[in-house]
């Protein structure tokens, strides 16, 4: 079976071509949906192999990070999947991505987020911070709120994301969208805003 003529060159390779589930440069049948084996390191080039091992390498010090905080918040994390550390590589080196690893940490208000952010910043090296509750960092989303620290663990840069129940909620609907299309209409922004605001007020 071979793609489609329309089918974008980027898309074939770093998207999930068959929509089984698994990312074409990890699928061992990309052209198959109906066989969703992923593709065995034996079968990875070198260089696959590298950037797998290296991402891979974020899964210890991570768990090792959230051990302080899962008894008592909603926390997951996630290693960027190999397709997608590829398509990023065609834009930046490897030392310079710095969402190969990522935390998600949820509180029940703003206050609680900040002491959270505050703990963090006194036992970890942090080497990036935005606060998108003290200003819109990018204009245009403003309905955006948490607050994001890149920190080292194990010398590895990993970026914590802090967000409320709400916003976390509202950032789930929204992030589709950007993603596609890398902006949100305008004539849905500002209702994003309203409710953004309403949740602020509601969560304190």
């Amino acid at each position: 079976m071979q793609p489609s003529k329309n089918t974008s060159y980027n898309k074939f390779i770093f998207g999930d071509f068959d929509k089984d589930g698994i990312p074409n440069a990890d699928d061992k049948y990309p052209f198959n949906p109906s066989k969703s084996q992923p593709a065995q390191d034996v079968s990875l080039t070198q260089q696959l192999k590298d950037i797998k091992k290296n991402n891979d390498s974020y899964i210890h010090p991570i768990v090792k990070f959230i051990e302080k905080y899962n008894n008592k918040y909603n926390i997951s994390y996630r290693i960027k999947g190999t397709h997608s550390t590829i398509s990023k590589l065609k834009r930046t080196y490897l030392k310079d991505i710095g969402d190969l690893g990522a935390v998600k940490i949820i509180a029940k208000n703003s206050d609680d987020l900040k002491r959270i952010a505050q703990d963090i910043k006194q036992n970890h090296k942090v080497i990036k911070e935005k606060d998108y509750y003290s200003s819109a960092i990018q204009q245009g989303h403003e309905y955006y709120k948490a607050i994001h620290l890149t920190v080292m663990l194990d010398d590895k840069p990993v970026e914590i994301q802090l967000k409320t129940t709400g916003h976390n909620k509202l950032h789930l609907r929204t992030h589709p969208i950007y993603k596609t299309y890398r902006k949100i209409p305008e004539s849905v922004r500002q209702r994003l805003i309203n409710e953004s605001n309403k949740i602020t007020r509601r969560e304190g």
